[in-house]
């Protein structure tokens, strides 16, 4: 499907490092998925929903009316008919909320005083990424979703000091 939200993706490709080189979701999520398009297609949309959330929370990205609500739009576009999501709802659901309560984790505690306490907020954020290596591992078994999160594994720390809200 292609459609306006991809220039959001390009722009991503250029915000998020992966051991210095920057990390392009297209091509990433094309080798994840192993060539199954409708899980690319998740993949995607996912990305863009999870990136969007979060640079509305934190408010550190200015974003348009547009660029905020186009990736919800989307998402609810692309999961109603896809059949890997549907196929796999029972997997990938709990992965999902596993990786929603560690974002909320790392939310709670990436202002703690414990120098401790906001290095795994850090670390959590990231959680998100779990959804991406459980395609890998549906998709191509264990030994694919290790290869892809040895390679693709990264933590999504914040670049610029926390905002006391």
């Amino acid at each position: 499907m292609h459609s306006p939200w991809r220039k959001f993706i390009d722009r991503r490709a250029l915000d998020v490092n992966n051991g210095g080189m920057a990390f392009h979701p297209e091509q990433a999520f094309a080798e994840i998925a192993r060539g199954d398009a409708v899980a690319k297609e998740f993949m995607l949309a996912f990305y863009a929903f999870v990136h969007t959330l979060d640079d509305l929370y934190d408010r550190d990205k200015p974003l348009s009316p547009e660029v905020a609500v186009w990736p919800s739009l989307h998402l609810m576009a692309v999961l109603g008919p896809n059949s890997f999501f549907a196929r796999h709802h029972g997997v990938l659901m709990p992965v999902i909320l596993a990786s929603t309560l560690s974002w909320i984790a790392s939310e709670d505690r990436r202002q703690s005083p414990d120098a401790l306490a906001r290095i795994e907020a850090q670390v959590w954020k990231g959680s998100y990424a779990d959804v991406f290596f459980t395609v890998a591992s549906l998709v191509g078994g264990f030994d694919h979703a290790l290869q892809m999160s040895r390679k693709y594994r990264e933590v999504a720390y914040d670049a610029e000091p926390a905002k006391v809200v």
